[in-house]
């Protein structure tokens, strides 16, 4: 996230953060996949992520945490974002 841009407090303020492409383009959050940080942090961005009004977070799923358990944690503390699952390691989930 860009801490430049400042906190989005109102429905237009967010709005204004986001809109910053062309019409009809969306801004989305991707998380890291770094396994030496702890889940906290990705929920943290994830709920930055929604104040800031972005419309989706992508989670993936290689080496890190289960991608559905944090889609979970991060939507019972957003409002709006939506979750985008992917990639997910089939390997291990067969």
């Amino acid at each position: 996230l860009r801490h430049d841009v400042g906190v989005a407090n109102t429905a237009s303020e967010r709005r204004r953060v986001v809109d910053r492409g062309a019409a009809g383009q969306r801004l989305a959050v991707v998380l890291g996949l770094w396994q030496d940080r702890p889940a906290e942090e990705n929920v943290a961005v994830g709920v930055a992520a929604d104040r800031l009004g972005y419309d989706e977070l992508w989670i993936g799923e290689m080496a890190t945490f289960d991608a559905f358990a944090l889609a979970t944690a991060i939507g019972l503390k957003t409002e709006r974002i939506r979750p985008a699952i992917g990639p997910l390691a089939v390997a291990v989930r067969t």
